[in-house]
């Protein structure tokens, strides 16, 4: 199997992964599984470019009718006069001055020209699904705080709006207009193959629809597409990266349970916390102690050194013990 862009990043991401867990210092499978992901990449060769996809040969036109060219003619012939009545009508208002007449004049040609070539029934269902979804991301907006289903389905919300973000960057970088086969490759670079496979799936689920490459992405269809997959757990499930050529996929880590904690060793960690914070506090208080000669603030600094060395010898007994100290906000040393 050739090794794919894909493949890669998918391995990259396994690595950062564990590196950001931080297994690697606790279990010693996860740290060999990091050092054989890292092995990996590095023995890994240059992603092969995926083969173009064929493009079906056009099917062959058929003569067309004599009325039906008569017809074409006649939707041509409407059109020029639209367009030179529509030109009469600005240069009249541009003239003479807006009046109801000339406005009607110049409407009714530009109604006739964008329902014939600007798709208007196509942008005004656009408009109307843009408005019914302000409205629904307001009213989930509002109501998730108070109810569990409009907080899920606010959350799918969001989650769609992400994964359309994500689309809107990556299509930046085609050289073409973008197709629906572009938001398959994209879902499958950023978020897996089955993530892509449930994309298609969905798209092509309506007949009237034809085939993925001959569809267009529009926002209305995306947005309700990604808001399907979102609301799918499989979606967001981590698929199995494949193995590439010539690379012997990397052992399953195997985590074994660890035994419990003893209840003594938790309350000495607690405890040591507790500790902790009130030197912390000593500290700060001695500190802020208002000081007058040299005598009183070698007599500071004497006590401060005292408080600092029982604070670090707490940090490192909790630290001995598996424990992390609290977060150090502020600390000031003189």
């Amino acid at each position: 199997m050739p090794v794919t862009a894909a493949t890669l990043t998918e391995l990259q991401t396994l690595v950062a992964r564990l590196e950001k867990s931080g297994l690697a210092d606790q279990r010693p499978e996860a740290a060999a599984l990091l050092e054989r992901c890292r092995g990996l990449l590095a023995a890994a060769p240059a992603p092969s470019a995926q083969p173009p996809r064929p493009r079906p040969r056009p099917a062959r036109r058929q003569r067309v009718a004599r009325r039906v060219k008569l017809g074409r003619m006649l939707l041509v012939l409407l059109d020029l006069g639209a367009a030179g009545i529509a030109a009469g009508a600005v240069t009249a208002l541009l003239i003479v001055g807006p009046a109801l007449p000339r406005l009607t004049v110049l409407a009714l040609p530009v109604a006739w020209l964008l329902l014939r070539w600007a798709s208007l029934p196509g942008l005004l269902g656009e408009a109307w699904f843009r408005l019914v979804y302000a409205l629904r991301f307001g009213w989930l907006w509002l109501a998730e705080a108070f109810s569990a289903s409009a907080f899920a389905r606010f959350q799918v919300l969001l989650d769609a709006r992400d994964v359309m973000r994500g689309w809107r960057a990556w299509r930046r970088d085609l050289s073409g207009p973008p197709r629906m086969a572009d938001a398959e490759a994209y879902l499958a670079a950023s978020y897996g193959s089955r993530a892509a496979e449930l994309f298609r799936l969905a798209a092509e689920a309506r007949p009237a629809d034809g085939p993925l490459e001959s569809q267009r992405p529009c926002w209305s269809r995306l947005i309700r597409l990604f808001e399907g997959l979102a609301a799918q757990e499989e979606f967001w499930a981590p698929a199995t990266p494949p193995t590439p050529h010539g690379i012997t996929a990397p052992p399953p880590v195997v985590v074994t349970a660890e035994p419990p904690e003893p209840p003594e060793r938790i309350a000495r960690k607690q405890e040591l916390k507790e500790l902790i914070l009130a030197r912390r506090a000593d500290i700060q208080r001695a500190q802020d102690w208002k000081m007058k000669t040299p005598a009183e603030l070698e007599q500071r600094d004497r006590h401060l050194a005292k408080l600092r060395q029982e604070h670090d010898e707490l940090e490192a007994e909790l630290r001995s013990l598996g424990g992390v100290p609290p977060p150090l906000i502020s600390r000031k040393r003189r």
